[in-house]
């Protein structure tokens, strides 16, 4: 997962700035990169990674029976029918394939693998699964929820760690990262990989885990993070989440929707709310709360807006977006502090790493001012701000105590581990990018590592 991670959060896909947003190299956005990876993982969670599969599973019933057919569809959709727009990108339904799933339900009376077959005199319509017997019946047809009653043509269920579905969604991992792209000499993750040919590969392909994950992120950046209909855009309300606190339910209510619906608004759908809704939403704050422990790492209390309000004076400060009042100091007259303003007509300059400022006027000292506990000064935003969204470039004295900066744990250890990462002799992290043989220099993922390790550790 991690080199799936780190690939598509830098390279992306290789078209339109397509990235999974983590942002972890921009402190600003940090934690909002952090709440997209988790909305990410609670629906993977729920999608696959509760059964441990990376096939689709025959799991619905029709009237107390589990339709072979349900391999063209479930909860209503057929899933070779969910064409694109721009035919391109979607893969053309071939009726001769005969592909058959990888992995099933575990249970002793579990329905078998999904497949898909052409029909034949022998064999013109599917049967059904007999949970009580245990085994298929095929000597009479039994309809999905939409009527089929044959497999032929419906290779194209859902794989991956989001259960990539349909001929539009797979046929798009064949136009961006796989063989199509290749085809036509675009930059391609997989060039050898024809996901249309071949759907049954992102779980079959020797390439392992790192496909499942690949194609989920694709589909979250593709259908989440692009998503924008009837006065709702995803980015925007990803940051109205974050800013308002984390606690607004409606966030990742409308996010589940749109991946598992299609749409974002409560009763969008005629086929109702997503499967184990509840049990998504409690995992997103699960993983934001528990595992990455956002406000603590982040969000300290009270945490200020994210537009400046104007450059501040001298004059104590009247309530605004600062968290706390700034705290005058006195005036030093030494010949360090002194010369911090000489040659200076105006301007604010930073001191003591950022966690003071001083305002000049004339060449002096007008007011010496510090921020907040676990505030930094900007210079570009004219204010305080949080320490990860500072980059200190001090321009005045140094500060011979600092404060010692408490890390929460040491996460080194995941990145040095000899079976995910390929290290080079200067300690640079070497991630491999197929397709064009270049290695990417890295190594700015460290504490997502090991918070997803911390949270696979705990769930897996």
């Amino acid at each position: 997962m991690l080199v799936s991670l780190q690939i598509m959060s830098n390279e992306g896909f290789g078209a339109d700035d397509f990235k999974f947003w983590l942002w972890d190299s921009d402190p600003s956005k940090f934690g909002i990169g952090l709440v997209n990876l988790a909305a990410f993982l609670a629906n993977a969670m729920t999608e696959a990674i509760r059964d441990d599969t990376c096939d689709e599973l025959n799991w619905q019933q029709v009237a107390g029976r589990h339709s072979i057919s349900n391999s063209c569809g479930q909860e209503g959709r057929s899933y070779q029918d969910e064409s694109c727009g721009n035919p391109k990108k979607s893969c053309q339904v071939d009726t001769s394939m005969e592909i058959y799933a990888v992995d099933a339900g575990t249970g002793a009376r579990s329905p078998p693998p999904l497949e898909c077959r052409p029909k034949t005199d022998e064999y013109p319509f599917s049967g059904y699964w007999d949970s009580n017997m245990g085994k298929e019946v095929t000597n009479s047809p039994y309809a999905n929820s939409v009527g089929r009653i044959d497999i032929e043509g419906c290779c194209y269920w859902g794989r991956g760690v989001l259960l990539t579905r349909g001929t539009c969604n797979i046929g798009k991992l064949n136009y961006y990262l796989g063989a199509a792209a290749a085809r036509e000499g675009r930059q391609s993750l997989y060039p050898t990989i024809d996901f249309c040919r071949d759907p049954e590969a992102t779980c079959s392909s020797d390439k392992g885990e790192e496909v499942k994950w690949t194609t989920a992120m694709f589909e979250w950046s593709d259908r989440i993070q692009r998503y924008n209909k009837n006065g709702w855009n995803y980015e925007t309300e990803l940051y109205k989440f974050f800013d308002g606190g984390m606690q607004d339910d409606r966030f990742i209510e409308s996010t589940n929707r749109i991946l598992a619906r299609g749409c974002h608004e409560y009763g969008c759908s005629e086929f109702g709310e997503p499967r184990f809704a509840d049990e998504r939403k409690a995992n997103f704050y699960m993983i934001i709360n528990d595992v990455f422990a956002i406000k603590d790492i982040v969000m300290p209390t009270n945490r200020p807006t994210r537009k400046p309000t104007g450059k501040p004076t001298s004059s104590a400060p009247t309530e605004s977006n600062v968290p706390s009042p700034l705290v005058p100091l006195q005036l030093e007259t030494s010949p360090q502090t002194a010369s911090i303003c000489s040659g200076l007509e105006s301007g604010i300059v930073t001191i003591n790493e950022c966690n003071e400022y001083v305002e000049c006027s004339n060449g002096n000292i007008v007011s010496r001012q510090s921020c907040p506990s676990g505030l930094l000064y900007d210079v570009s935003l004219g204010e305080c701000a949080w320490t990860f969204e500072v980059s200190c470039k001090d321009d005045g004295i140094i500060n011979n105590n600092p404060t010692p900066t408490i890390q929460p744990f040491d996460t080194t250890w995941f990145m040095n581990d000899p079976d995910e990462q390929n290290n080079d002799p200067n300690g640079e992290t070497l991630i491999p990018l197929e397709g064009n043989g270049v290695q990417q220099s890295g190594g700015s993922h460290t504490l997502i590592a090991s918070l997803c390790i911390l949270l696979f550790a705990c769930l897996i």
